[in-house]
């Protein structure tokens, strides 16, 4: 008994020092962790910060650098509820906002931005200090949101106090980053000369470390073209844009969205190359090609609502696939505003396409394009030459083509249709993916010189300039449109 119990005390002081020592590698990974850096700030600009030991944290932040916002938004919601339980983890929470708004920014939601900016701001400067990497991040941040917002002045004047502080302690990948910020916000004050320098300064850092899918340094050539070919540098212009547009056509698969890959914007700027054109006073059609696969699309203004007319032709020598997204239509001047999407299954389709029909009937590409034909294109070298609009196309209501042809209703009269039961059906994968939910795509395939086309219909505002926003794959297109003189505040009034 003497020996068992000896043995227990033995194994009971043995038990006692594996603890100990079990604790004090515990604090001192604590610690090493706590001093571990690692990336916060993605996608627009990468700063340096602690890690919190937070899954949906470390996921988040993860899916910020890959420029999938939908999913950093979630994570990082989720991970600043679970920092917030004890003041142990405010800074860590701290930083979770800080992503949270960056998130918010990249999906281009200033006001949700906003709000958390402003929520965070008296927390990042406490806990950290004006000199530190975190409010260096902060003032990068709420640069970026008072660009979106318009407020050019203020945004340039911070986003320069961020760059003399990441001169001092950032990296030179950080500092071209923030010095792409400046050029961007020059470039819309009409500063052009700045801007060029600008991005001709973030360039060289880029060139070695070109951040996710090179999409930074895209960024940068992007940029520098814009300010060229304001000063007049045709030759300038198109040799860095071509750079750009090249980078991005490498990272863009069609057959994926924006929420299962990084996400790549494209901006229609008239006059560059890819920036393409059908000129009309009232109905400019513009269009670019992505990736082998030509976006058009023109505003018309149609009774109560404003209709979006879309094209997409497959320009490649193979079939597409192509994952059909959301449409947005945003009022940009005055103010900011998403206008409404209305729901076709509760419009009058045949009548609003009779009366977008009726309005461009006499411009020729307008007609083709609203018809479904099988018309053989002008093929060159067996692709689809971008600027041919009169080959074969499906006409119909816009992501739901494949639906359409396998569904086609009989021959009947029109009331017959609307009255007698043969009105479609409520969608709800329809709705789902313009409302940008990650639960549905609308994948549609598009063989060698065929075409899509549709209309999405939106409440009709007033506004001076607006923009259309179309997701194909993991590529945002953005088109500008800006109402014609003498039309009383709507685009395209006949």
């Amino acid at each position: 008994m003497y020996a068992e119990a000896t043995g227990i005390l033995v194994m009971g002081e043995l038990l006692k020092s594996s603890i100990a020592l079990s604790l004090l590698l515990l604090s001192v990974g604590a610690a090493a962790s706590s001093h571990a850096e690692s990336s916060v700030m993605k996608g627009s600009a990468t700063f340096r910060a602690q890690v919190p030991a937070s899954k949906d944290f470390e996921i988040g932040m993860k899916a910020l650098d890959a420029r999938l916002y939908v999913e950093a938004e979630k994570r990082l919601s989720r991970a600043s509820i679970e920092l917030r339980k004890t003041r142990a983890t405010e800074k860590e929470r701290v930083i979770a906002r800080l992503g949270l708004a960056e998130a918010y920014l990249g999906m281009e939601s200033p006001s949700h931005a906003r709000t958390v900016l402003n929520e965070v701001r008296g927390e990042c400067f406490a806990n950290f200090g004006a000199e530190s990497a975190e409010c260096a991040r902060f003032n990068f941040a709420y640069a970026d949101l008072l660009m979106q917002e318009g407020k050019y002045d203020a945004a340039v004047k911070l986003a320069e106090q961020c760059l003399q502080s990441l001169e001092k302690n950032g990296k030179p990948y950080d500092v071209s980053i923030c010095r792409i910020l400046i050029g961007k916000i020059q470039t819309k004050q009409t500063y052009y000369d700045h801007a060029k320098q600008s991005f001709k300064a973030a360039l060289p850092a880029l060139e070695l470390e070109p951040g996710r899918d090179r999409l930074d340094y895209a960024e940068a050539f992007y940029g520098l073209a814009i300010a060229e070919k304001k000063l007049g540098n045709e030759d300038a212009a198109n040799e860095s844009m071509k750079k750009a547009l090249a980078i991005k056509d490498d990272a863009v698969q069609l057959d994926k969205t924006d929420e299962q890959l990084g996400q790549v914007q494209y901006d229609w700027i008239d006059g560059m190359p890819g920036s393409r054109q059908i000129g009309d006073p009232l109905y400019p059609f513009k269009y670019m090609v992505i990736d082998g696969l030509r976006v058009a699309c023109t505003l018309v203004r149609s009774q109560k609502h404003m209709a979006v007319l879309i094209s997409l032709a497959n320009c490649s020598k193979k079939p597409l696939a192509v994952a059909v997204g959301k449409v947005t239509l945003e009022k940009v001047n005055p103010g900011r505003k998403f206008l409404y999407y209305c729901d076709p299954a509760y419009l009058d389709n045949v009548l609003e396409e009779d009366v977008v029909l009726g309005l461009t009937w006499r411009r020729r590409w307008f007609e083709h394009i609203q018809r479904s034909r099988k018309i053989p294109g002008y093929l060159k070298n067996g692709a689809l030459d971008p600027d041919d609009f009169y080959g074969n196309n499906v006409f119909g209501i816009y992501g739901a083509w494949d639906t359409n042809l396998r569904e086609a209703p009989p021959i009947v009269t029109r009331e017959e249709f609307y009255y007698e039961g043969h009105k479609p059906q409520a969608d709800s994968d329809l709705l789902t993916f313009m409302r940008g939910s990650a639960s549905s795509i609308r994948p549609t395939i598009i063989e060698p010189g065929g075409a899509r086309t549709g209309l999405v219909l939106f409440l009709r505002e007033r506004y001076d300039d607006a923009e259309v926003a179309l997701h194909l794959g993991n590529a945002v297109v953005k088109f500008p449109f800006h109402v014609p003189a003498g039309v009383g505040g709507y685009p395209a009034a006949h």
